[in-house]
């Protein structure tokens, strides 16, 4: 599988998991420092609206919307440990993903939400369907993703770091 279609697969997988609500259940844990105002629904709040912009910049294919979900210094974690930190470098490498791969759907769960004074980490699951751009038929995708948000220095929260890891993982791992 070609380097750019890998690290759209990833960063749909990624994205995916911003744009679902944190689960209802006691899985959901979120941890609050009171001194600093933190509150987990505002917090949520905030990492479900910036991933409907994850949502719109994979379907419509805008890098300049999706690198805007990073803080200045966040960065992806690609397969076999290729890292592209900041936000301008995101950009580039997602317009030349969006020109090779389409996004046709996904889907994401929140599996837990930790918030921790300025730091809120999601877990979760997701699964997608990307086709390249010069073929017919799309691949269907799966895994895990960790997410840490800090916040900006507007205090809006954005994504420090992005980690995702596909199905199957390999034994040992």
């Amino acid at each position: 599988m070609r380097l750019d279609r890998i690290l759209f697969v990833l960063v749909i997988a990624a994205l995916l998991g911003s744009c679902s609500p944190s689960p209802k259940s006691g899985q959901d844990r979120e941890n609050t420092s009171p001194s600093l105002g933190v509150h987990p629904a505002e917090v949520r709040d905030e990492i479900d609206r910036v991933g409907t912009n994850y949502m719109d910049a994979l379907l419509t294919g805008n890098a300049k919307l999706f690198s805007e979900c990073f803080t200045e210094k966040g960065a992806m974690l690609l397969p076999g440990g290729k890292v592209v930190q900041g936000r301008d470098s995101i950009f580039i490498a997602m317009r030349s993903a969006f020109q090779a791969n389409l996004m046709l759907d996904g889907t994401s769960t929140t599996q837990e939400l930790f918030i921790v004074d300025e730091n809120a980490f999601e877990l979760g699951t997701w699964t997608g369907r990307v086709r390249a751009a010069s073929a017919k038929s799309a691949t269907a995708d799966s895994g895990t993703y960790t997410r840490i948000w800090k916040r900006d220095d507007k205090r809006a929260w954005k994504v420090w770091r992005d980690i995702v890891r596909p199905w199957p993982l390999p034994i040992g791992a």
